[in-house]
Formats: C-alpha cells, sequence, structure tokens
C-alpha cells in the first residue's frame, strides 16, 4: 500500500486502540513495514501447529519471531539456559492489511517531552561470568573452532515510559538500520 506519512510519523499518529502493532523499521533506504490489528496470532512452542498456521496465513503478512532456545528442539538438544522469561519459543501475528515504506529516507525523530524516565539499568550476567564467558569464546577463536559470535546479555530497568515512546527513543540513541517493534500479550 503506498502512503504519504513517513513510517515514523505514521507510528506516532498510531492509536492505543490499535493492538498487536509490529513496526519493521529501516533508518535510511530500507523498506519499513507498519502492521497493526492482526486478523490471527500463533504463540507457542509446537512447530507442526506453527507450520499449519503458516500454510492457513500464507496470503498474509507474518511478522513474529522464533527464539533461540527453539533450536533445542529443532536439534533434538538439552537446554541449558533456564527460560525465566516465560515467553513463547515462536510468536506470530497474521495481517492482511499493513503499510509499506520503500527506500524511505531518514527521518529527524520529534522530541518527546515526557516525565517518564527508566531508572535502575542492570546487567542479568555478573560481571565474572560475562569475563568468563568472553575468555572462552577468545580461546574457541584461537583454536580456530569459531571465527566470530555475538556475545549478548540482558538488561533490566524499570520504566513508566509507554513501550511505543521507549521504542522511538531506542531508534533516536541506537542509529541502526534496521530495528523490530513487535507488541505481545504484555
Amino acid at each position: 500500500m503506498k502512503h504519504r506519512r513517513k513510517p515514523i510519523e505514521e507510528f506516532i499518529s498510531l492509536s492505543n486502540q490499535d493492538e498487536n502493532v509490529c513496526f519493521l523499521y529501516s533508518a535510511e533506504n530500507g523498506k519499513s513495514i507498519i502492521g497493526k490489528n492482526p486478523i490471527a496470532k500463533y504463540s507457542g512452542n509446537n512447530i507442526q501447529h506453527f507450520k499449519e498456521f503458516c500454510e492457513n496465513h500464507k496470503n498474509q503478512l507474518l511478522i513474529g519471531y522464533l527464539s533461540y532456545n527453539l533450536a533445542y528442539q529443532l536439534h533434538d538438544v538439552k537446554a541449558k539456559s533456564k527460560d525465566d522469561l516465560r515467553m513463547p519459543e515462536i510468536y506470530f501475528l497474521a495481517f492482511d492489511k499493513w503499510t509499506q515504506y520503500k527506500k524511505t529516507p531518514k527521518e529527524k525523530l520529534p522530541i518527546f517531552a515526557t516525565k517518564s524516565k527508566s531508572k535502575n539499568f542492570r546487567a542479568t550476567l555478573p560481571k565474572g561470568e560475562y569475563k568468563k564467558s568472553y575468555e572462552r569464546i577468545k580461546k574457541h577463536i584461537v583454536d580456530g573452532d569459531i571465527y566470530q559470535i555475538n556475545l549478548t546479555h540482558r538488561l533490566e530497568a524499570t520504566t513508566t515510559m509507554p513501550a511505543r515512546v521507549l521504542f522511538l527513543k531506542v531508534i533516536e540513541k541506537n542509529p541502526v538500520n534496521f530495528l523490530a517493534y513487535l507488541e505481545g500479550e504484555e
């Protein structure tokens, strides 16, 4: 669908009544997509049920995620990580209507006057464990087992900022070319 507004303008204008909003954002010269109010949702851990969901909605736009933990099931590997977030391993939304923006020029973000603040940012992985993982990775690289890895860790904080405003702040502070925002149940 053609649209005159820029993607960020459209995202900002969405109503609080719009549910399960998805915003696939490309900062510059890429494709951005906004979907809202999906006609169907898959949330679970069953690969066969997910395949059926995909088949039933093959003419719609599907946006969602496959978790890293799904690999345990796919490759029949014993799980080593704890599932403390209790999120579904597969979460997808089916949209029959969406807005697509092709090769959008870089947008200037509006300044949000908000009294909302985020505080108490903390890593969930202790510094010592992170350093130990880093050293183990360096050894694997030196040994030739791997040549690249993305060592990540979760940061948590409390905030009163609405999720959509928080995502716009992430766009502002983290100017990468591709970001995704998906609204789930909570």
